[in-house]
């Protein structure tokens, strides 16, 4: 194979140059080109890609991505693409943007696509969100997936990204944790393999702190899926597809290399200029130098590529070495976030659904913070206390059949909170998985309450889905239920329980949600109860 391998690559490279107006002929298939990611090939791989200067305009790339991609999954993943496009274009959506992209330090770059291309990655994005709902921090999911777009059809850009996110933080950073962590690591590798230039940064940012040279590096992913030059950011997808991770590592410290020799042959600040405005100097210039790159996209790829003896083994241990460093506090602004609010998007829904208790723009603000996928059908009144009673009876005849359900209490002091069932209530009746745990639902689920000045709901989602490295640890006490109870979150307190009747409940801190007291009072009287249905138009 791998003798096969350097006759494909050898044929190319002998035809082919930089400047060249050779039309490839490659195409997406094992006859045509080997798999370069099997092990034995990844040598061979690497050197293809690193060495081999194609323009942004060749079409080399209308094959390559996909084959050093394509895994066993491959193909059934272009299927999965086609069958959930087919359903979102019968939704009658036009544009909807994922919950992800609402996440703060989610790089939104389209790389000039057009009006089509733009609509076409956001129906990508919202279908990678529905077939992988545990995503919740992918930093460069927008920007690369719209690399992807400009090049090859969506199915196969869902595919290679299905394969990318498949392998953990080998390829993309999937956690904010590990977000956070990656900048300590890449400050770490620069001392280790350029310690010239880790000496001069010190200098630019008159200090030896760890925690202040990191800050103008923190925003190192938005130097490459940002700032680079499109025909650059191109040329480094080539090699990151077989590479991944590290590799970005590579061109990280090759910018900062770069800045170095620029800003060497400039005078230091004055010794009076404060140390935050040397390091928010520093993160300017590093920011231009991505922008405005002084070199040819190869000779930065060459810059990165010359470091010796980079091994992942050395990376891993960095990483983990800074993840359980800031941790903490990275745990701390995840709690503060959680209490913040909706952010809101541009979402286009169907219809806002109507509500006794609250109204239109919260009833929207809840659907916003509802699951996306679920967002593309009106939510269905099934009970509401007032016409139907206080019995859980008439609750349960009336809401076992729903797959989701969405539950608004307003009570006699005039609170009005609620949450998200991500599953359906008959499970209580599940004799079996009861006898394991009481509890059942998903890390979907979400309590909140409405802010009485603004009327926006508050939601606190699980703690477990802003934290996937914590997430086994999490409290998962999301739902339980019996002939006369039910209580929606758990865990050091019931966020919000109901027993015996329909007409009072407690509401107490709750673990599983990092979620206060949801009533003004623990102890509440119900003045109605509204529960919708919550049906997904992708079905």
């Amino acid at each position: 194979m791998a003798f096969k391998l350097k006759i494909c690559l050898k044929e190319i490279q002998d035809n082919d140059s930089i400047d060249s107006g050779f039309k490839s002929s490659i195409k997406c298939s094992s006859e045509d080109i080997p798999k370069l990611c099997e092990p034995n090939e990844i040598k061979i791989a690497k050197k293809f890609t690193r060495h081999n200067a194609w323009p942004s305009s060749h079409e080399i790339r209308t094959g390559l991505w996909q084959v050093v991609s394509k895994d066993a999954d491959f193909e059934a993943s272009r299927e999965v693409f086609k069958e959930k496009m087919n359903d979102l274009i019968n939704s009658g959506i036009s544009m909807i943007e994922p919950n992800f992209l609402s996440v703060d330090g989610i790089i939104i770059q389209d790389h000039d696509l057009k009006e089509n291309g733009v609509v076409l990655l956001q129906r990508l994005l919202i279908i990678i969100e529905y077939t992988r709902p545990e995503l919740t921090y992918v930093p460069a999911i927008y920007s690369i997936s719209a690399i992807f777009i400009h090049f090859i059809e969506a199915d196969e850009a869902f595919a290679v990204l299905n394969r990318l996110l498949g392998q953990s933080n080998k390829f993309l950073i999937q956690s904010e944790l590990s977000y956070e962590a990656s900048a300590y690591t890449l400050l770490a590798l620069l001392k280790k393999y350029k310690s010239k230039v880790y000496r001069h940064l010190e200098q630019r940012c008159r200090s030896t702190n760890e925690k202040d040279l990191v800050q103008p590096l923190k925003n190192w992913y938005e130097w490459i899926f940002k700032h680079l030059p499109f025909d650059y950011l191109v040329r480094v997808i080539d090699c990151f597809v077989i590479e991944g991770h590290k590799f970005l590592l590579r061109i990280g410290i090759a910018i900062i290399y770069l800045w170095y020799k620029n800003r060497s042959k400039h005078p230091l600040s004055l010794l009076d200029t404060p140390i935050d405005q040397c390091v928010e100097d520093v993160n300017q210039q590093l920011i231009a130098t991505s922008s405005a790159v002084p070199v040819s996209f190869q000779t930065m790829i060459d810059i990165g590529i010359a470091i010796k003896n980079f091994k992942m083994s050395t990376v891993d241990r960095f990483q983990k070495h800074y993840e359980d460093q800031v941790r903490e506090e990275v745990n701390e602004r995840r709690v503060r976030k959680q209490a913040t609010g909706v952010k809101y998007m541009n979402h286009l829904f169907s219809t806002v659904f109507t509500s006794r208790i609250v109204n239109a723009d919260t009833a929207q603000a809840l659907m916003r913070a509802l699951p996306e996928r679920l967002q593309l059908e009106t939510p269905i009144l099934l009970f509401n206390l007032s016409s139907q009673g206080t019995s859980f009876v008439n609750l349960w005849n009336k809401i076992d059949e729903a797959e989701q359900s969405l539950f608004i209490i307003k009570t006699m002091k005039g609170d009005v909170f609620g949450g998200y069932a991500s599953s359906s209530w008959v499970e209580r009746k599940d004799v079996k998985e009861r006898s394991r745990s009481k509890f059942f639902g998903t890390g979907e689920c979400f309590v909140f309450k409405i802010d009485k000045s603004c009327k926006i709901p508050v939601i606190y989602n699980w703690i477990g889905s802003k934290n996937p490295d914590e997430a086994d640890r999490a409290s998962q006490m999301f739902m339980a239920a019996g002939d006369k109870f039910l209580i929606l979150g758990s865990g050091s307190g019931d966020a919000i329980a109901i027993r015996e009747d329909l007409c009072q409940g407690v509401s107490y801190e709750c673990n599983t949600f990092a979620s206060p007291a949801l009533a003004s009072e623990r102890a509440f009287e119900i003045q109605e109860l509204e529960v919708f249905s919550i049906h997904s138009g992708c079905n």
